[in-house]
């Protein structure tokens, strides 16, 4: 039973919404841009105008600016910081990045004590995780597939004696979220609810010039928070829960690491995922420093580390364990064929 229906609609039109308001408030400051542009620009040629003609032209100019800046002047501030806040997509970026690891770690830590691989890790084994970006430079030095990677190496081949035959509970949306997010989302909070009592408390009059600065104080966390919800929405972490039951058709696959040996059915997936993502990330370093595309050296820092540490020598160094030699990938029955990121096997015999 689906207890929030409408939840995809929801972070759907939430994005879009946030993605129009971008848009429109880079047209706005463009246009304020220009506007000041041709203020600053219409300064001095009014002045020669006057010097040489002999009119009142940068006299009337200077007054009419001089009045402007005395009434609007506040409110153009207010504007044009709001603006450039609104427009800003970084704090975005880095929230949506924060709260897709803080999932992930929650979810290899509630299996740690198990002797089964945390679905979420093999899922993100599977099918590689890349940018929260479509920015090719994030996507090509991009860390979280290759803190992926890492986590598997450290894990794969320890024999460690599980603890626990089932994992701990899933992780409920405050510790997604994470202390520190919940902290930042207090701050914002707390700044709105002083601020309005500062203008109550002193009675502030309603369109003065301090109303208008004081204002800022209020619009500035409350976009902060709207990049919050933006960036939640987008990333939807428990989302990842359903796409692993398309997947494996069962809401929480246990697969015990003994069967995530290299030569496994499991393993060659795991590698061919890998190599995969090795080759978009060197063709995406190769382009972002104008280097040949055709000859490729995988030496981009953004691609990770072999996945088995029983290969400590360089996978791509060695010919005989060149992509070209993948002659046969076996098919994993527990991966369908819906429409994700996952990359679709099929049994074959031939060269890829």
């Amino acid at each position: 039973m689906k207890v929030f229906p409408n939840l995809d609609i929801l972070a759907l039109s939430t994005i879009i919404g946030g993605l129009t308001m971008r848009a429109l408030c880079s047209s706005l400051l463009q246009l304020i841009k220009n506007v000041i542009l041709i203020a600053v620009f219409a300064y001095p040629i009014t002045f020669i105008i006057q010097l040489l003609v002999g009119n009142s032209l940068f006299s009337s100019y200077n007054l009419l600016l001089i009045h402007y800046v005395q009434h609007y002047g506040s409110w153009l501030i207010l504007f044009t910081a709001t603006l450039i806040i609104a427009h800003s997509n970084e704090n975005q970026i880095a929230l949506m990045e924060k709260i897709r690891e803080n999932h992930y770690l929650l979810e290899v830590q509630r299996w740690a004590a198990t002797s089964f691989i945390s679905p979420t890790h093999l899922y993100y084994l599977f099918s590689p995780p890349t940018a929260v970006t479509s920015d090719q430079k994030s996507n090509a030095y991009d860390p979280f597939y290759i803190k992926v990677v890492n986590d598997f190496r450290d894990r794969v081949y320890s024999h460690i004696i599980p603890s626990h035959t089932i994992p701990l509970h899933k992780p409920n949306m405050i510790q997604i979220i994470g202390k520190p997010m919940t902290t930042y989302l207090f701050k914002h909070i707390l700044n709105i609810v002083l601020v309005i009592s500062v203008i109550i408390f002193w009675n502030i009059p309603y369109l003065s010039s301090w109303y208008n600065l004081i204002l800022f104080f209020i619009i500035y966390p409350t976009l902060k928070m709207t990049d919050f919800i933006i960036a939640f929405c987008y990333i939807q972490p428990t989302s990842v829960y359903k796409k692993i039951e398309n997947q494996f058709h069962t809401t929480e696959p246990y697969i015990s690491w003994n069967q995530l040996d290299s030569n496994s059915d499991f393993g060659q997936t795991i590698l061919f995922s890998w190599k995969a993502d090795s080759d978009k990330r060197q063709r995406d370093h190769n382009q972002l420093h104008s280097l040949s595309q055709h000859k490729i050296d995988y030496n981009s820092p953004g691609i990770s580390c072999y996945p088995y540490p029983e290969k400590e020598h360089s996978y791509f160094e060695s010919k005989e364990n060149s992509y070209s030699n993948f002659n046969e990938i076996i098919a994993m029955p527990v991966i369908s064929n819906h429409k994700n990121n996952v990359i679709p096997f099929t049994k074959r015999n031939k060269k890829i």
